[in-house]
């Protein structure tokens, strides 16, 4: 006899359409979108692996979403990009 199986809820039927459509995306964008949002899934994991006191719930939210995986990935690029400029850029345009 074939166990019944639990009726799924509507978070997880939502949760499950997310993921699918977010695979998707992830396919169709290919290699550049994934190395942009490389370094905002590294500061998630590390984060999510090492969450400061009373941000377990937090860090395990965050951990795949890609929302903040994109906004921590412009933080990076933004303080790369103005690194660059300040420390090779400016300093050849003022020597």
């Amino acid at each position: 006899m074939a166990k019944r199986q639990k009726p799924k809820t509507l978070k997880q039927v939502k949760s499950e359409i997310i993921d699918e459509e977010y695979e998707a995306v992830d396919d169709k964008r290919g290699l550049g979108w994934l190395l942009f949002r490389a370094p905002g899934q590294l500061f998630l994991w590390l984060q999510y692996l090492n969450p400061s006191n009373g941000r377990v719930l937090v860090s395990a939210r965050q951990k795949g979403h890609v929302v903040m995986e994109v906004w921590y990935s412009l933080v990076f690029w933004a303080v790369l990009a103005f690194a660059f400029y300040f420390l090779f850029i400016k300093e050849r345009a003022l020597g």
